[in-house]
């Protein structure tokens, strides 16, 4: 098991028949492998069924031994009874519950890495002062280093979307116009704040080793992973400030539940504020000469 040969082994005693047989207590032991989580879940599952399903066998035998009819066998036996139905992953694919997180994940690392560069490199090669002294106002300067980058982001976007509902097997459900329209928000905000991190940073070492530090934990207390039931209450009221708390759960339950926008709403709105706030900010900043850059 620890080389990946078997994923579970059941060990049978050697009297469990004679023990089943004389209701004595049989036992069995199943160990399984839980560093998969399918793989340990389906294991259980059905070490559990077929554990049950011997029961009721032996079960039955034994009423029958003491002279109950078979109706009446079938009424304690059926005591309680349950249908279960398993809604939107009834195969309980793993793609389907990680797959649309992780798609956010590489939009949110290549958009931000690559515009968080767009000013760090004008101060390295001391060219920052010329946009800073120019007579275009700050809005244009921003539009102009920020939409390519933009751009190129939303197609990311728009083909991984297409890529994993051609070549995937997990399901994209839902209103195309929502899928595209919280992508749309998604890269706004993550381009207006890569701009304003690029503003702020002395170089791009220092822009891109705090963002490379900070996205996996903000993917690990989003929530989309582990509850947010078990977080806590501090980590949750940090993280519904950050756009990937509300953009991969939207994209999972557009994709797989099929939800139209009057339960997106909130995502939409917040996604909205983000947005406009991260373009005032980036569209706004002064234009004065920071102090000389130092080459370290």
């Amino acid at each position: 098991m620890k080389k990946n040969v078997i994923r579970a082994g059941v060990v049978i005693p050697e009297n469990f028949a004679r023990d089943a047989a004389v209701n004595r207590g049989a036992h069995i032991l199943t160990v399984y492998d839980g560093s998969n989580l399918i793989w340990g879940y389906n294991i259980r599952k059905y070490i559990l069924e077929v554990a049950s399903q011997f029961s009721a066998g032996q079960a039955s035998s034994n009423m029958a031994g003491l002279g109950l009819t078979k109706k009446e066998i079938e009424n304690i036996l059926k005591t309680i009874s349950t249908n279960t139905f398993v809604w939107y992953n009834p195969t309980f694919n793993y793609a389907s519950f990680m797959m649309y997180g992780l798609i956010m994940l590489v939009i949110h690392q290549i958009c931000l890495l690559s515009a968080s560069l767009t000013v760090t490199r004008e101060k390295e090669k001391n060219c920052w002062v010329q946009f800073l002294s120019s007579p275009l106002p700050a809005w244009k300067i921003f539009l102009g280093k920020s939409l390519p980058y933009f751009l190129t982001g939303f197609l990311n976007y728009g083909l991984l979307i297409w890529f994993i509902a051609n070549f995937i097997p997990v399901k994209i459900g839902g209103s195309i116009f929502l899928i595209m329209l919280l992508g749309l928000l998604y890269t706004i905000v993550i381009t207006g704040v890569a701009f304003c991190i690029s503003l702020k940073a002395k170089n791009s070492l220092q822009a891109t080793k705090y963002i490379m530090l900070l996205s996996i934990p903000f993917f690990m207390t989003s929530g989309y992973t582990w509850p947010q039931t078990h977080i806590p209450a501090f980590i949750n009221n940090f993280t519904a400030l950050l756009p990937f708390t509300w953009m991969a759960e939207s994209l999972r339950n557009i994709a797989v539940k099929n939800l139209g926008p009057g339960y997106l709403a909130p995502a939409i709105l917040a996604l909205s504020l983000m947005a406009i706030t991260a373009v005032l900010l980036a569209a706004g900043f002064a234009k004065r000469k920071n102090p000389p850059f130092e080459r370290f």
